[in-house]
């Protein structure tokens, strides 16, 4: 678990936890489950969008985008990783590609 940054304003103070600490240990061990070779250098965005596909979400490119704040390049290209691996595969045509996991767990 990652652990939430904490900033004091002198009479107050602010924690945030990032969104991966609330995801399951066992959700973010997961995608080691799935091959050594598929799973090697996943970033922790990838490892979360395959954690929500795990539960039945898909994604697409603007959902990416807007849930972990990337642009449309990083999106397409960490998107497009996880299909070329074959964990995610893709399902229709440009602005309306949908991204959902391969193989159900």
């Amino acid at each position: 678990m990652v652990d939430p940054d904490c900033v004091s304003h002198r009479v107050s103070f602010t924690v945030c936890f990032p969104n991966a600490a609330l995801i399951p240990d066992g959700d973010l061990m997961w995608p080691g489950g799935l091959g050594l070779e598929a799973a090697t250098g996943l970033n922790r965005r990838q490892k979360e969008a395959l954690v929500d596909m795990r539960h039945g979400r898909t994604w697409s490119n603007g959902e990416y985008r807007e849930h972990f704040g990337v642009t449309a390049e990083e999106a397409r290209s960490e998107l497009r990783d996880l299909v070329s691996r074959g964990l995610v595969t893709s399902t229709g045509q440009r602005r309306w590609v949908r991204y959902e996991l391969a193989v159900k767990p």
